[in-house]
Order: C-alpha cells, then sequence, then structure tokens
C-alpha cells in the first residue's frame, strides 16, 4: 500500500483566472436552475458540449468558471496492488 499525493500542476493545473467569464443568462439552456454551484453544459461549435459552474449570478449574466472541477486541488490517493499478472 502507498499513499500517492498529486500536485495542482502535474494534475488539472492551477486555477485559471482568466477561465472565469461572464456569460448572458438568455444563452443558459432553458430549465436549467440558475444557482451557484451548478454545473452547466454550453454549446460550442454546434458539435462540442463545455461544461462551466455557476460562480456568481448577476443581473443579465452569470459568471462562469470554465476550470476543470480539480482545478486548484491537491489529489491525494490511496493505493494498494492487489495482483500483477
Amino acid at each position: 500500500e502507498k499513499k500517492v499525493t498529486i500536485e495542482p500542476k502535474d494534475a488539472y493545473g492551477d486555477v485559471n483566472p482568466q477561465a472565469f467569464v461572464e456569460y448572458p443568462k438568455s444563452r443558459i439552456p432553458e430549465g436549467t436552475p440558475l444557482e451557484k454551484g451548478r454545473v452547466v453544459d454550453l454549446v460550442k461549435d454546434k458539435s462540442q458540449i463545455v461544461k462551466a459552474t455557476i460562480w456568481e449570478i448577476q443581473e443579465e449574466n452569470v459568471l462562469l468558471n470554465m476550470n476543470h472541477p480539480l482545478a486548484g486541488k491537491i489529489l491525494d490517493f490511496d493505493v494498494k496492488v492487489v495482483s500483477i499478472e
């Protein structure tokens, strides 16, 4: 057994302040509750879906965090090799 720690730079990176964007509420998919912390799916280029987290709700926009949810986090794992074949 071994404990493994992975620093942010070796996993999903540090939080990028430039990955916070203001996005019009009107462009959030219909029926999506606007609440802080909710992950929303946004369509990019008509075929690619991008996930973003609602960070802040403003009057006409929402501030979206486009960083990976684990960005800036230290990851700790307990690893146990059960078998080698």
